[in-house]
């Protein structure tokens, strides 16, 4: 019978032993225990779980892999239809396209110049009446505080403007229903109150073309102009406009403004009315002395 050592090796006396032991197929290995079969076990298992995790990698890879094709596919076929549209569609197609539509936006609405800004407008433009009263630009502003106009929040007469500086401001009357608004500016070398600023530039509003119920107001310009005016009567005053704009995009409303305009080296004149749905709606006025 063999003998054993601590670590359970076999101890061979002779050469002889060793060699008929290795002959035999005798000689024990260390794991040829009673620890064999949970040894195996585990290897087995850690090795089916191996082999599962990369299986499910596997079939992972391969799913993305058919999902990347898919996209590619699509897209290639999405690309090739589109293209194939406009490859099919003659060159000139897309320039008629483009030609009715700009010709179909310049019909809706359009800007012009008709005429020059180097000759000043006729001589009062600048003057107004307002319930009898009469106004002539530029003026002070204590003179817009008796036409009975509120200046809008955030603003009083004590308001300071700082100096080489210019603001549009508005004003409404008592009952929120008129609109104005005045364009005031500070040139002088320190800055000074709202109150003191002189108006270069007055604007208003006609409540009549906003509300067929409304009052027509009592106001004047020009040679005898009134919100009631054509623009026919404008042109024999003012003569040809300096701009034309027009928008008839909105079927439920048509909108045209007109503007005079000279630019002096002494004096600015300008003058823009504008018409919603053949009503006179507003008229701003500007007289600018040049520093």
């Amino acid at each position: 019978m063999p003998k054993y050592d601590d670590f359970g090796r076999p101890i061979y006396e002779t050469a002889e032993e060793y060699n008929q032991a290795h002959r035999n197929g005798i000689c024990p290995r260390t794991y040829d225990t009673s620890q064999k079969s949970t040894y195996t076990s585990e290897k087995k298992t850690f090795g089916k779980k191996k082999s599962i995790k990369k299986s499910t990698i596997l079939i992972i890879g391969v799913s993305i892999y058919f999902a990347i094709m898919l996209v590619i596919l699509a897209f290639n076929y999405v690309s090739d239809t589109i293209g194939g549209y406009y490859e099919s569609r003659p060159e000139n197609e897309y320039e008629e396209d483009w030609i009715e539509e700009d010709w179909m936006n310049e019909e809706e609405s359009y800007g012009e110049y008709l005429g020059n800004a180097t000759t000043p407008l006729p001589e009062g433009f600048e003057m107004f009446t307002f319930e009898g009263q009469t106004y002539r630009l530029p003026m002070s502003y204590q003179e817009v505080a008796q036409m009975g106009f509120i200046l809008e929040d955030g603003y009083d007469e004590d308001y300071m403007i700082p100096t080489e500086y210019e603001e549009l401001i508005f004003l409404m009357d008592e009952d929120g229903y008129t609109e104005i608004m005045i364009g005031i500016s500070n040139y002088t070398d320190e800055e000074i109150s709202l109150g003191e600023c002189p108006v270069h530039y007055f604007y208003i509003e006609n409540p009549v073309a906003y509300d067929e119920y409304a009052e027509v107001l009592d106001f004047v310009f020009g040679d005898g102009l009134t919100f009631e005016s054509t623009y026919e009567e404008l042109e024999a005053y003012f003569g040809t406009p300096y701009y034309r704009y027009v928008d008839y995009s909105d079927e439920s409303y048509t909108y045209e403004s007109y503007e005079w305009a000279y630019y002096g080296n002494e004096e600015t004149h300008f003058v823009c009315v504008t018409f919603l749905n053949g009503v006179m709606s507003d008229i701003s006025i500007e007289k600018r002395i040049v520093n």
